[in-house]
């Protein structure tokens, strides 16, 4: 997500399309307005609205209507995919959720496809967000009103907020962030009951359990836009602020932990694992900060003739991995940034965050640059999925991954591909 004093304006094209890339993060740039560009984020502004005029709503309408199915590149060498499902619409990168083997989809509703078979196990649920998350058996939406959970199994909606305070906050445009089996995460607007004055961005935590806020905390905006990036680790929250700082927070108080200053002018999720999360720096570094006291472990420099700073990361068993701003994959040490392996790589990688599947890595570019693996232990490319030419369009170039822990499921404009480890 982002957070700045200019106009909501300022990242949206003419018909709504994002400047930016579409991912699952939220931008947030300030005070009042609110709009949703191309399943990019969450934009608000101070400057773009008269105070108390009505935000406008996220598209209920699909990307592309009847898209053409997305085929494979039968001369790439990589594997066959296991199954391929194309929905009826494009459907929205920034979602790519996987919860109990069910694959949940996000177009103009709610599909959830099994992982082992690509079969569609329910459908229909129809929503008016771009961003969904998953814990506790439940797949959680934000609306106008609040958030709403169903059931990951059988799509039934069984979940609710609910609100008992008196006096309490009017919380309106609701995004889900992150949720783990006790917190759901949002941002929303707020405004005192019976206030006029504009609305405010807040982070809102929920009660899985009791279905009530637990806690709203502002959030703090910058002098320009910037995405909102999070996680969930060991109970507690960690975003990104207007300021590209990361913030940790006590998952059930909203107490601040600690704020890490970063001095970076992007932010990316914070890969977090092993006590230990991932973010940027400077202009062009990563750092690995200690989740216990945001203290700077190590930071690293992108490579010589980096034409950006560093690409989402991921980290599991004590490895780093990642792009380094050049078209490579790289693996680092993830007690000391030493670097393990490079392994060039056809295409740049995109800000797709990378899928760690067994003892292989995922890492895509754009539309059909493909997706391209590597051994995890040594470095070694394996092969490098592609598909045939389809109509690109700024919304459906991107590429979302995902992982049951058995099969990558990789997701490009209607088409979801399910391919093997290896």
């Amino acid at each position: 997500m982002g957070i700045s004093e200019h106009s909501a304006a300022a990242g949206v094209d003419d018909e709504g399309a994002s400047r930016r890339r579409p991912g699952r993060r939220t931008l947030l740039t300030g005070g009042l307005a609110l709009a949703v560009a191309g399943g990019a984020g969450w934009a608000l502004s101070r400057h773009g609205r008269k105070p108390g005029a009505a935000a406008p709503a996220d598209p209920p309408r699909p990307l592309r209507e009847a898209p053409t199915p997305i085929a494979p590149r039968p001369d790439s060498g990589a594997p066959k995919p296991l199954w391929s499902h194309t929905a009826d619409e494009d459907l929205v990168p920034a979602s790519t959720l996987v919860a109990n083997g069910t694959l949940v989809t996000l177009g103009s509703h709610l599909t959830a496809i099994d992982t082992a078979t690509g079969t569609v196990r329910w459908a229909g649920q129809g929503v008016n967000t771009l961003y969904t998350a998953a814990g506790a058996g439940f797949v959680f939406v934000g609306s106008f009103q609040g958030a709403t959970g169903y059931e990951a199994a059988t799509g039934t909606e069984s979940w609710r907020n609910i609100n008992r305070e008196a006096n309490a906050d009017d919380l309106t445009t609701v995004y889900a962030l992150r949720a783990d089996d006790n917190v759901l995460y949002t941002v929303a607007h707020a405004r005192p009951a019976r206030a006029t004055t504009a609305p405010t961005p807040v982070l809102v935590a929920f009660s899985i359990d009791t279905h009530e806020k637990l806690w709203s905390q502002p959030l703090t905006v910058g002098d320009r836009a910037q995405y909102l990036n999070c996680a969930v680790e060991g109970g507690n929250f960690y975003h990104t602020d207007g300021n590209c700082d990361l913030v940790a927070r006590n998952g059930q108080d909203g107490r601040q932990l600690w704020r890490a200053q970063t001095g970076a002018v992007d932010t990316i999720p914070p890969a977090a694992d092993d006590g230990q999360a991932y973010c940027l720096a400077g202009k062009k570094a990563l750092r690995a900060v200690n989740l216990a006291d945001g203290r700077t472990l190590w930071e690293i420099d992108a490579a010589d003739g980096a034409t950006g700073t560093f690409p989402p990361v991921t980290a599991a068993n004590g490895v780093v991995y990642g792009g380094n701003g050049t078209a490579a994959a790289c693996a680092w040490n993830a007690r000391t940034g030493r670097q393990l392996w490079t392994c060039p790589m056809p295409f740049r990688p995109s800000e797709t965050e990378p899928v760690l599947v067994q003892d292989t890595l995922f890492v895509a570019g754009l539309g059909t640059e493909g997706v391209h693996a590597v051994d995890a232990k040594t470095g070694r490319p394996r092969w490098t999925f592609t598909v045939d030419t389809y109509p690109v369009t700024r919304e459906n170039q991107k590429w979302g991954l995902a992982t049951d822990g058995q099969r990558l499921l990789a997701k490009l404009g209607s088409t979801i591909f399910a391919l093997p480890p290896a």
